[in-house]
């Protein structure tokens, strides 16, 4: 890397028909919910939940550390970690973000805009964002520029660690250093933000030849 290229982080991504863990791979995430973010006990029984367990597993191994816990605000961290990160769910996607520099990542399905969704953006994003949205097209046109406006603030909450408390936040702290990119798998938004330019690796979860679970594979599509 030369010095003028910037930073490097990636993108981990589980895909519902990639995870197809048996009974002894799934007891033994679950086993590790108390250091994976959870003292209380594993989550409901879901593929989304047991994605999510085998992410923070990842990131806790490659971080050395010994769980995931929360700030105040309800920021999930590791003692010491060497680097930062994000991570997000739905039915269809569950995803993570990982760089050298703060990061947010939130994914969300490419769905109809309903008026209570409109009214929803309209009291937490930047009122240009809202305008942008307004702007285009019904159907599918605005449907992508909802689930980017959306993503985006979310993501961006995440990365300036002020989590979900602040309903309505107009983030103020938004543009400058902090930088947003956008992406469509299996038919949902993710948005990353970072704090500076980075460059992006988008992998997705894949086993070994060996049949291992955790292994990420290459980048696939665009």
């Amino acid at each position: 890397m030369t010095s003028a290229e910037p930073p490097e982080g990636e993108v981990l991504m589980v895909l519902p028909e990639e995870l197809a863990l048996s009974k002894g791979e799934r007891a033994a995430l679950r086993r590790l919910s108390p250091r994976l973010g959870f003292p209380g006990g594993a989550p409901p029984p879901s593929w989304e939940s047991d994605a999510a367990l085998l992410l923070k597993r990842h990131l806790l191994r490659r971080s050395g550390g010994r769980e995931i816990r929360r700030t105040t605000e309800g920021k999930p961290f590791i003692d010491g970690q060497p680097f930062f990160w994000s991570l997000s769910h739905d039915p269809s996607l569950v995803c993570a973000a990982v760089a050298p520099t703060d990061v947010g990542i939130d994914v969300e399905p490419v769905v109809p805009v309903t008026d209570a969704a409109m009214a929803a953006l309209c009291r937490g994003v930047p009122q240009r964002w809202a305008r942008w949205v307004m702007g285009a097209s019904e159907g599918r046109a605005r449907a992508l520029r909802f689930a980017r406006a959306w993503t985006t603030a979310e993501a961006a909450l995440k990365a300036m660690g002020v989590g979900f408390s602040h309903d309505g936040v107009e983030l103020a702290g938004w543009g400058g250093e902090w930088l947003s990119r956008g992406r469509i798998v299996n038919g949902c938004m993710i948005s990353v933000v970072t704090r500076g330019a980075l460059l992006l690796r988008w992998r997705f979860v894949g086993r070994t030849p060996s049949g291992r679970v955790g292994l990420f594979s290459e980048e696939r599509g665009a």
